[in-house]
């Protein structure tokens, strides 16, 4: 549609947030309340280092990686 396949061979929390940034761009949104699970809390905390880009966000079955950073 309106984004392109990831990049990486193995695409990080990171790659996603920034898949996610991009497409948001090319619709023209600006602030987004995000309801996120499983590997979608992930992605929208790698998100959250697009500053201004949320306004409120919702976490369900989220999990805890110890020791890993957000690349």
């Amino acid at each position: 549609m309106l984004s392109d396949c990831l990049v990486a061979e193995t695409p990080t929390g990171r790659d996603y947030a920034d898949a996610v940034a991009d497409f948001l761009a090319k619709l023209d949104v600006g602030e987004v309340d995000l309801l996120a699970n499983s590997l979608g809390t992930r992605v929208t905390q790698c998100f959250a280092y697009h500053p201004g880009r949320i306004d409120r966000a919702v976490f369900t079955g989220a999990g805890v990686a110890a020791g890993r950073s957000v690349e």
